[in-house]
């Protein structure tokens, strides 16, 4: 195991010893604290410079590294770093942004990005009024330890104190092509959402997949370190942001010790299942659970629509059912989708949950994103108003059905397969008003009514029952 430079534990202990020799003859470093911190730093930015063709990483964002993490590209010229992402964050994914940085002692040698990035800063702004820290990314970072053949630098967030291990990229190795392996990797992973877990053919436990984060129910008799695994996309493969260690007090563990140490796991797309890289027999075997309905993937793109619209406040509709077409686009891999189309006709379209659990789609009380307008109404107290539109739900017989939310949503039901047609029906299953559905309501701003139904296409009106059909492909 290579050793590693503690610069941070050398630097307190510098300071503790330093202390404690005040008065003394003989001195136990040559250099004071201070120059010592700056030949530390000195040496960090040589390090980091010295990267030819950059250094990969894997960035987390969130504390406890919760919604797991993304692979990011880090290149040191001068005063000037580079940084790239896999994924979209205020530029497309591999779309590199130029800032400026810097190395201070505020707690030992401190890696700063000192101008805003286009890429790591998406991670860290606020994203409106109730969401104040956006994704509480990082953008100043603790130097931890540096690799004697100065090929690894470990870091950690100076906020949120999540691990960032930067790794030297070699001369030959291409981000842009490794940026695209995680892409087409991680898209063809979207339609498994659960997975068995299993050591020499006993299960060990089940895993459900969101983002990019494991939930493990582990089977009784099993310890481990972990229950939620946060991981990042390679290729082929994923890495785990922390060692996860498995034991089992059985006669059939898999090693001799009983613990298993897993860093990550590798995809065999043979058997299409997940192995471990330590040939200890251990494989994720995708296993859908009980009354799961569709997949990620099979959900997305187009579909015709039927609906019945009520006119607000009444119980019944006194329509016939609507027709039209909508389209399902990936927002959030595996976890929600753009929904536009007729009915939906927004800059964008509107936001729909996916439960990756059940294998449903949800459409829950939400604000219509990018679509700001002047108040359409006759209202002289509205008149001129910046307005935006918000999904609320009924479930009350007053007129004021919009201001009532009951957080059930509406959630979707698949009618099996049959006649070569697949049949998604929408209802709010939980209300027992007289009638539910969802209402696309004119707010100000700040997200109060302005008393006025969005009227373009729907006419103002409650939708009470949503059927999306297609021809199964």
């Amino acid at each position: 195991m290579k050793r590693k430079i503690y610069y941070l534990i050398g630097v307190l202990l510098t300071v503790v010893l330093a202390t404690s020799c005040v008065g003394k003859e003989d001195a136990i470093f040559e250099d004071a604290p201070a120059v010592r911190m700056n030949k530390a730093i000195a040496e960090c930015e040589e390090v980091l410079r010295s990267a030819s063709n950059g250094w990969m990483g894997n960035y987390y964002p969130e504390v406890n590294y919760k919604i797991g993490g993304y692979a990011m590209h880090f290149k040191f010229e001068g005063k000037n770093v580079t940084i790239s992402c896999e994924t979209q964050t205020n530029v497309a994914p591999g779309v590199e942004d130029v800032s400026e940085w810097k190395m201070d002692k505020s707690q030992g040698p401190v890696l700063s990005i000192d101008t805003y990035n286009k890429v790591l800063n998406y991670f860290s702004e606020v994203k409106g009024s109730t969401d104040t820290d956006g994704l509480a990314g990082d953008y100043e970072f603790i130097v931890v330890s540096i690799s004697e053949d100065k090929n690894e630098i470990t870091l950690r967030g100076k906020k949120r104190g999540n691990e960032l291990k930067l790794t030297r990229c070699a001369d030959d190795f291409n981000v842009a092509d490794y940026y695209v392996d995680i892409a087409r990797f991680s898209d063809s992973m979207i339609d498994y959402p659960t997975f068995e877990i299993s050591i020499g053919g006993e299960v060990y436990g089940f895993v459900s997949v969101v983002q990019r984060k494991m939930n493990i129910e582990w089977a009784e008799g099993v310890t481990a370190s972990a229950t939620e695994v946060p991981f990042c996309y390679a290729s082929d493969a994923i890495v785990f942001a922390q060692p996860l260690t498995i034991s089992k007090k059985t006669s059939t563990r898999a090693t001799s010790s009983g613990d298993i140490v897993l860093n990550g796991l590798n995809w065999n797309g043979a058997k299409e299942e997940y192995v471990d890289d330590q040939n200890l027999n251990m494989s994720l075997k995708p296993k859908f659970p009980e009354g799961f309905q569709l997949t990620y993937g099979s959900i997305l793109g187009d579909w015709e629509i039927e609906y019945d619209a009520t006119v607000a406040g009444s119980a019944s509709s006194n329509r016939p059912l609507q027709t039209g077409h909508v389209t399902f686009s990936r927002n959030v891999l595996g976890a929600s989708y753009w929904l536009s189309g007729d009915v939906f006709d927004f800059p964008g379209g509107m936001e729909v949950k996916y439960d990756a659990l059940k294998g449903c789609v949800i459409i829950t009380s939400s604000y219509i994103p990018d679509f700001t307008f002047k108040y359409p109404g006759t209202n002289e107290a509205h008149i001129g108003k910046d307005c935006q539109i918000r999904v609320y739900f009924a479930g009350t017989t007053t007129t004021s059905v919009y201001a009532v939310t009951d957080g059930s949503g509406l959630i979707s039901k698949w009618n099996n397969d049959e006649g070569g047609e697949r049949v998604l029906t929408l209802n709010n299953y939980v209300s027992t008003r007289d009638y539910f559905g969802f209402q696309l309501r004119v707010c100000d701003m700040a997200g109060a009514s302005l008393s006025m139904a969005y009227s373009d296409n729907v006419g103002g009106s409650n939708f009470s029952f949503i059927k999306f059909k297609r021809n199964i492909e």
